[in-house]
């Protein structure tokens, strides 16, 4: 559904273009913490990369979603 979404709201956008929205994105929600939201839109990006032609694939290769210390399997740690 999160990639219906995008495709409907960039329409217009290329899909290097979309790859690009979707890692600011992904920095977004990674910076106010939101790693299940950044996680969702990584699989986005990851299927969106395989329909790119001229993505900035090394950017999105070397793009790693911080994993919180205080989850683990989805519980927080003691």
């Amino acid at each position: 559904m999160l990639y219906a979404t995008y495709m409907r709201a960039c329409s217009g956008a290329t899909r290097e273009d979309l790859c690009q929205i979707l890692i600011l994105d992904i920095e977004e929600a990674t910076r106010v913490q939101s790693q299940s939201l950044a996680a969702d839109l990584l699989v986005v990006l990851g299927i969106v990369v395989g329909e790119c032609d001229i993505a900035k694939i090394e950017r999105i290769v070397a793009f790693k979603t911080p994993v919180s210390p205080a989850h683990v399997g989805g519980e927080q740690a003691a």
